[in-house]
């Protein structure tokens, strides 16, 4: 199958799973859509490995050195689930500011740092071209992303991908609209459903209220930091006090409504669902991925 699969094409999938039930929850389409997917994600990290090299190439042929500045910490989501009682007798939900490590300010100025604005500026044009007016931009209904036509990264990604826009659909479809998909899926699901009315039954009998899930909860426990400084020790305590408390809470309520088994079955069963329903959506994801390894693989050869 090719990798480049029109828009058309990949749509007839949600189509042809729209008007046909027993197309769902098929395990044998469930398990091969799980094998392209596995692959996909395996070819897209070489595939950006081999990226993020061409661009440096590029960007020391321009007469750029490489800096470090660039890549932020990556982002995290916190987990939804109850929290193990062990861990949350100990830690709560570890939301305390001061497990996490301190930035040193002390620390000397990265060459980055040192760099006039002027210079900086010239950089970023030099990688990322006019991103103000020369993007390409995929609308997915909700909103937009887009990515530079210009500079180091969109000249390789464009080599690399052939139809940037192409491109940003799938893996947006992927990484977020198969997520959105299955968070539906669950919203609705009535097992799930039950086992979080339970729980929150369960945190009112143990005077937590307007709690609906786990994840009001953890954001109930970092309510109890707002406002606190790193030098405030014994406010510190008392807020993990707190937090411990309210994560002992939802625990022990999840542990006695079964609500992690449950979840658990739910979030088998919707994944099972988006798999299968997305069969030809995700093999064409993970066919478009491997021609852009070998395209990428090809052009890093004769670099």
């Amino acid at each position: 199958m090719s990798g480049m699969l029109t828009a058309g094409v990949l749509l007839a999938a949600g189509a042809l799973a729209a008007c046909s039930e027993s197309v769902a929850n098929d395990p044998a389409a469930a398990q091969r859509a799980q094998a392209a997917y596995d692959a996909g994600v395996e070819l897209k990290r070489l595939v950006l490995d081999a990226e993020n090299t061409l661009v440096e190439r590029c960007m020391a042929h321009k007469g750029f050195p490489q800096y470090d500045h660039e890549d932020g910490p990556p982002s995290t989501r916190p987990s939804f689930e109850s929290p193990p009682l062990e861990s949350a007798q100990l830690l709560g939900y570890g939301l305390d500011p001061r497990r996490r490590a301190v930035p040193d300010s002390k620390a000397a100025p990265t060459a980055w740092d040192k760099l006039p604005d002027d210079e900086k500026g010239r950089y970023t044009r030099a990688k990322f071209g006019d991103m103000d007016h020369d993007v390409i931009t995929y609308d997915f209904g909700d909103g937009k992303v887009s990515s530079p036509r210009g500079g180091c990264v969109g000249e390789t990604r464009i080599a690399i991908y052939g139809d940037l826009q192409e491109h940003m659909r799938m893996n947006w479809l992927v990484t977020n609209q198969f997520k959105a998909i299955q968070s539906e899926y669950l919203r609705n699901d009535a097992d799930l459903s039950d086992a979080l009315k339970q729980w929150s039954t369960c945190m009112v009998s143990r005077e937590f209220r307007d709690l609906a899930n786990p994840g009001d909860a953890r954001t109930a426990a970092g309510e109890f930091y707002k406002g606190l400084r790193p030098e405030d020790g014994p406010g510190l305590d008392r807020a993990k006090e707190k937090e411990i408390r309210l994560a002992v809470a939802d625990a022990q309520c999840a542990d006695s409504t079964n609500l992690r088994a449950t979840s658990q079955q739910a979030r088998a069963r919707a994944l099972g669902d988006v798999l299968t329903r997305h069969e030809v959506d995700i093999i064409a994801w993970r066919d478009f991925m491997s021609k852009a390894l070998a395209v990428a693989q090809e052009m890093l050869a004769k670099a």
